[in-house]
C-alpha cells in the first residue's frame, strides 16, 4: 500500500540538510564574489542562497519538533512493526474500557490512522473484538474482555462456602 504521507514530509530531513548545506556553500561563494566585484546581482544571489539555507533549517526544525513531540517519523512509516502496533492498540483498548474508535486509537498511539485501522480490522476479523456501528456511522471496536475485568475474576475464583456469587 503506497504511503499517504506527503513526499516532502517523508523526506524533509534529507531535503533539509541538502538545502542547508547547498545554501551555506553558495553563500560562501557569494561572499567571495561580493569582495571581488560587488553589484546588485551579487546581493540578489546572496538573498536567494540565504533563503535556501533558511528553508533547509526550517525543514530540519519541523522534523526535530515532531520527534520531540513523540510523533512517528514518516520516513519509517513502512517499517512499523505490525505486532508492536497491535500490542499498542490492545493497550489502548484496555485503558479505554474496551471500546474505542480507530481515530481515538490513532491519536492515542500517535500512529497513522490507516495503520491503526488495518490493525483493528485484523483483530476484528480474527475475533479479538467486535464492531459496533453508531447511528452516525462511526465504527466502535468492542473488546469484551476489557469491559468488565471483575467478570473474569468471578469466573476464575472458586465458589465460596455459600456457593457461587
Amino acid at each position: 500500500m503506497p504511503s499517504r504521507t506527503p513526499w516532502i514530509r517523508r523526506h524533509r530531513r534529507t531535503l533539509g540538510w541538502t538545502l542547508l548545506v547547498v545554501g551555506l556553500l553558495a553563500m560562501l561563494g557569494g561572499f567571495q564574489e561580493l569582495r571581488q566585484s560587488p553589484g546588485p546581482g551579487t546581493w540578489v544571489g546572496l538573498a536567494l542562497t540565504l533563503l535556501l539555507a533558511v528553508a533547509g533549517a526550517a525543514l530540519l526544525w519541523a522534523a526535530r519538533r515532531d520527534a520531540l513531540a513523540g510523533l512517528p517519523d514518516p520516513a519509517d512509516e513502512g517499517t512499523l512493526d505490525p505486532a508492536a502496533v497491535e500490542l499498542r492498540v490492545l493497550e489502548i483498548a484496555r485503558s479505554s474500557g474496551g471500546r474505542l474508535t480507530a481515530a481515538e486509537a490513532s491519536l492515542e498511539a500517535r500512529l497513522p490512522f490507516e495503520t491503526v485501522l488495518a490493525r483493528l480490522e485484523r483483530l476484528a476479523d480474527r475475533g479479538a473484538c467486535g464492531r459496533l456501528v453508531t447511528e452516525d456511522g462511526v465504527v466502535v471496536y468492542r473488546f469484551a474482555e476489557f469491559e468488565n475485568p471483575a467478570a473474569k475474576r468471578d469466573l476464575l475464583e472458586p465458589p465460596g462456602p455459600s456457593g457461587p456469587r
